[in-house]
């Protein structure tokens, strides 16, 4: 959720209170209880009831509402809530041919969010999925976090360390760790965007006949060549970061 639980105005403290997408609904003065916004929104995020317009600016799924042009800032594109689309192409799937540079959250706002209108990988503690803003699957592998050390990875959002951090890696303790079936020895420090006292996390590959992590998600395929280069070669300068979201069954 991309929105504070509370926020200051003349003085004052106010609850703010929003829905699992992080359209926020409400907002109540902390001390009065008096109700100071109430915002009411079709699927898509169109406004159908404000009593108290540009009080603060988050709206529809904690983007930053602009009253004059109607239109929602999410990170590195704008929305439309009247057509339902992101106002300007997805940059990194121009270069896959994609049929959907412009859908937002998979044509699924009611169930889906997307802060940032870009990439974003997900590991469930199973595989390591990357997946693009339209919803469609780019990559999977299997993969692993834990049981040494502290245990697996904690749940929450992360940014991934790319481009020019994600370097080959050699460990003069032994070749094997970090290394793939072929060969490929890497490292990408993820960093954890919550409070937590975990650190020194990442994601490397980790074939061997006894795959496990002392937090960090092990690629345990054979061959990991693909996510590399993917990672490598993702900017983050023209397509914004890239966000990692862990999370796992219950």
């Amino acid at each position: 959720m991309n929105v504070p639980d509370y926020l200051l105005k003349d003085r004052r403290r106010h609850r703010v209170l929003a829905d699992k997408l992080g359209s926020i609904h409400l907002v109540v003065d902390d001390l009065t209880g008096e109700v100071v916004r109430r915002i009411d929104y079709d699927p898509w995020g169109v406004v159908l009831h404000d009593t108290n317009p540009g009080f603060q600016p988050f709206g529809f799924a904690g983007g930053i509402y602009n009253v004059d042009t109607k239109k929602i800032k999410f990170g590195y594109r704008n929305y439309s809530h009247f057509t339902g689309r992101w106002m300007s192409k997805d940059t990194i799937l121009t270069n896959l041919k994609s049929e959907c540079l412009y859908c937002y959250s998979s044509n699924s706002p009611v169930v889906l969010f997307d802060i940032y209108g870009l990439d974003y990988l997900y590991f469930d503690g199973l595989f390591l999925s990357w997946y693009s803003n339209s919803g469609e699957l780019i990559g999977q592998w299997s993969a692993v976090s834990g049981p040494y050390g502290r245990g697996r990875a904690p749940e929450g959002n992360y940014f991934v360390t790319i481009a020019g951090d994600v370097t080959p890696y050699t460990n003069p303790r032994n070749r094997n760790e970090f290394c793939d079936k072929l060969g490929n020895c890497w490292f990408a420090r993820i960093t954890p965007q919550f409070p937590t006292t975990r650190s020194g996390l990442g994601i490397h590959p980790d074939f061997d006949s006894d795959s496990g992590t002392a937090g960090c998600i092990g690629v345990t395929e054979p061959n990991t060549e693909r996510l590399y280069n993917l990672l490598h070669n993702y900017n983050q300068d023209t397509n914004g970061p890239l966000e990692l979201l862990i999370q796992y069954p219950r």
